[in-house]
């Protein structure tokens, strides 16, 4: 549950901030039905890129499996998963008012190394990305089932 978590809560977040921003302009051209179907057809996209990214965490937690224990990749890969959106949003926002790009890159690319490092370390990170999954938890299964709404619609419009 915890990298499910991880995995979907930034991207619902992203995708229906960027859909509400889009929202003006949707409605000066288009019908609601036609807006219900945009947004419709972007939350099956969410959908199967969170499952995209969810296989392939997965997939890697299987391969290091016999290296790492359980706890640890699943506490490292949730700090690194909240991480890595976090950098997204900070490079997307400072690469217009930040010239020297590649001063950006190797400062991201420090976080990223210093936490895979610093994470096995310190076991309270455990408590605390469980802690952040749970009180997660309601909202992204709420976004989940706004996908599966989204799905059915998609399909009816097929149809």
């Amino acid at each position: 549950m915890q990298l499910t978590v991880f995995v979907a809560f930034p991207i619902h977040v992203w995708s229906i901030v960027n859909m509400l921003r889009a929202v003006p302009s949707l409605i000066l051209s288009m019908s609601a039905s036609e807006i219900i179907g945009s947004w419709a057809y972007n939350m099956v996209f969410t959908l199967f890129e969170t499952i995209i990214i969810l296989l392939f965490v997965l997939i890697i937690g299987i391969a290091l499996s016999i290296r790492v224990k359980t706890t640890t990749y699943v506490t490292l890969s949730s700090i690194l998963l909240a991480e890595i959106p976090l950098m997204r949003l900070l490079f997307e926002i400072l690469t217009d008012k930040f010239s020297p790009m590649g001063f950006l890159v190797a400062a991201c690319l420090l976080i990223l190394v210093l936490t895979v490092i610093l994470v096995p370390k310190f076991p309270q990170w455990k408590g605390i990305t469980h802690t952040i999954a749970t009180r997660f938890a309601v909202l992204t299964f709420f976004y989940i089932f706004i996908d599966i709404i989204g799905v059915i619609i998609v399909i009816v419009r097929l149809v």
